[in-house]
């Protein structure tokens, strides 16, 4: 018969913090041997599906966890098939008046130590893929983790199929921040401020590594890969309005959005110190892969206008726009290394930040390779970066005498990038004898295509009128004087 072993965490749709607060773990330990005659699954699963909300002016604070992990410690599995899994996923989603941090690590592995599997066909996988959305005031996502299957000093073996070992991270995070604007009318304001902050902090990992082991697959492929594909958005909406009329009165429009992406991580496929070996015409396939994508999108308009004429009337309006999306760079604490970075990129420095490369790798190193068809090396990084900045900002100040107005915008888009890829062989510290073979084509193939976009829009206008009543005047006598003559289109 079969023999299944199951680990299922999940928690229910949530209305508070708590909820949030309480880590959920599912794992499996294998010490021993289990023998079976069908097939053998070892599954552990976290599945979140958590709902927050606190529609209050107050900051909210969300931190968990999530892991699914399974581990085979010397233990001997045998069966006509072979299925391990480690698998992360669900919903995260808060929403908060004031500011909403999301702060969560989640982690799949698998590990094999000094364990022996045997059977017709052997599929181990794991992987990530909860999809988080914080929205308030200001929004923050800050992940951590990733997913990795590890197998050291241990023995695998298809008789009769393929052996596939993959990981992979399919993580998204989206922090959207949206204030209301505020209309005054002709109520007098010393000043109105509206600025909102939406950041995205993903430091995540993905790698597969065979090290000290031997695989063989004797009926047909041994496909070894990594793929990070997170997704990431941070998006910032901003109305702000400000109004005033009273005699004397300033008022001061000061709004401001800023929306950032922080990406860190390496992914890795590696096989060290072991032997590897495909069958009959059976290929042998290793890759890494970062398909990371990151979206950094802020919006904003400002407006001043002043009521019905006065004297001494001030109004300003100013408001930067600020999207930035990085991916292999660190900046400090916070928002504070973000803001240091902008003051690089506007005026051309390089204090501040460092780098922390995001490496895709795929290699082979010191290891004894037979492949019966093909050899196929990969690593592939092309990470996708765009940021987007529109600001739109308005003064209209009238006044009898003494009027001023002052409108101002700044906008800023900006990427940084610093990543690799690295595909190889090298079996420089391997014993004498040790090589890599196949009977079919062999390729070794690296890819760096990242791609940055920036895009930006500005409109900023000031109008100021000072005419010491001219208009009031000419408004009351077009109230107060008949109209002598009047006229009406030519009908001909």
């Amino acid at each position: 018969g079969s023999a299944r072993r199951t680990a299922f965490a999940s928690d229910e749709t949530a209305t508070s913090d708590r909820a949030l607060r309480e880590v959920r773990a599912a794992s499996i330990t294998i010490t021993g041997s289990i023998n079976a005659s069908g097939s053998i699954t070892a599954a552990a699963e976290v599945a979140r599906s958590v709902e927050v909300s606190e529609p209050s002016g107050l900051d909210l604070t969300l931190p968990s966890q999530s892991s699914a992990s399974v581990v085979v410690n010397g233990g001997s599995l045998s069966g006509s098939s072979i299925g391990l899994s480690a698998l992360t996923g669900g919903n995260v989603a808060g929403a908060a008046g004031g500011m909403l941090t999301i702060d969560f690590t989640e982690t799949a592995t698998i590990e094999l130590i000094g364990a022996v599997l045997q059977a017709g066909r052997l599929d181990i996988a794991a992987g990530s893929s909860t999809e988080y959305s914080a929205k308030g005031l200001s929004a923050v996502n800050i992940i951590l983790g990733g997913s990795t299957v590890s197998v050291s000093g241990s023995t695998l073996t298809a008789s009769s199929g393929s052996v596939e070992i993959a990981a992979t991270d399919g993580v998204s995070a989206s922090a959207e921040a949206d204030p209301r604007g505020l209309d005054l009318g002709g109520v007098s304001l010393p000043d109105s401020i509206g600025a909102s902050v939406a950041r995205n902090e993903v430091e995540r990992s993905v790698a597969v590594i065979v090290g000290a082991s031997a695989v063989s697959a004797a009926g047909g492929e041994a496909r070894f890969g990594a793929t990070k594909a997170n997704v990431v958005r941070a998006v910032t909406h901003t109305v702000t309005l400000a109004g005033s009329s009273s005699p004397g009165s300033i008022a001061v429009n000061l709004g401001g959005t800023f929306s950032a992406n922080l990406l860190l991580g390496t992914v890795g496929a590696v096989v060290g110190t072991s032997t590897i070996a495909t069958l009959g015409t059976g290929d042998l396939i290793l890759f890494a892969e970062d398909d990371t994508v990151a979206d950094a999108h802020s919006e904003l308009s400002g407006t001043y206008a002043s009521g019905s004429p006065t004297v001494d009337t001030s109004g300003v309006v100013f408001g930067p726009s600020i999207a930035f999306s990085s991916i292999g760079w660190v900046f400090g604490q916070s928002l504070a290394g973000f803001a240091q970075e902008t003051v690089n990129t506007l005026i051309g420095t390089e204090f501040g930040g460092s780098e922390q490369s995001a490496v895709t790798e795929a290699s082979i190193n010191d290891s004894s390779v037979s492949a019966g068809g093909d050899l196929s090396i990969t690593a592939t990084s092309q990470p996708q970066l765009n940021a987007t900045v529109s600001n739109a900002a308005a003064s209209t100040s009238s006044a009898l005498f003494g009027a001023s107005g002052a409108s101002a915008s700044a906008i800023l888009a900006s990427n940084r990038v610093v990543s690799d890829a690295a595909a190889f062989i090298d079996n420089s510290g391997a014993a004498p004898g040790v090589e890599v073979t196949a009977e079919g084509s062999v390729t070794v193939t690296a890819r760096d295509d990242s791609a940055i976009y920036s895009n930006g829009k500005i409109v900023s206008s000031s109008i100021t009128t000072s005419d010491g009543g001219a208009a009031v005047l000419g408004q009351t006598i077009d109230e107060l004087v008949p109209a002598t003559y009047d006229t009406t289109p030519d009908s001909g």
